[in-house]
């Protein structure tokens, strides 16, 4: 006796995996927000800064206005570690400074503290700097 249930069923099964593969395939999947997020960490962690940069900037280039708050803040902090890495300490600072005003205004105060830090470590490096120049 066959159920009814289970044609059903599998039919509904092949329907979704047809529905996501188009979806792959028209790049609707591959081009979201999270899928650069996570590509962004994905990339940094092997050491690929140049493609895991590239990543975090469509994350924050492709998140809606008012999506992902945290995640975009996360996004900004990463983008300041990885330019730092990559030598461009000036990018660095400014995604440090967009991470610290966002997380203020949302109330983050986790975020805001490590935005600070990170935009401390660049101001004693900055007087370090100086120091030498200066002969000291």
């Amino acid at each position: 006796m066959k159920r009814p249930g289970v044609s059903l069923l599998n039919i509904s099964i092949s329907l979704l995996f047809l529905f996501f593969n188009t979806l792959s395939g028209s790049g609707i999947i591959q081009n979201s927000p999270s899928v650069f997020f996570e590509q962004g960490e994905k990339f940094q962690v092997s050491g690929n800064f140049e493609q895991s940069i590239e990543n975090f900037q469509k994350f924050l280039e492709t998140s809606p206005e008012n999506s992902f708050p945290e995640k975009k803040i996360h996004a900004e902090i990463k983008l300041g570690v990885l330019f730092w890495n990559i030598g461009d300490l000036n990018q660095s600072k400014n995604y440090y400074e967009k991470a610290q005003n966002s997380a203020k205004k949302l109330g983050l105060s986790d975020l805001e503290k490590s935005a600070k830090k990170a935009l401390e470590i660049h101001r004693l490096y900055d007087q370090g700097k100086s120091f030498r120049g200066d002969g000291k």
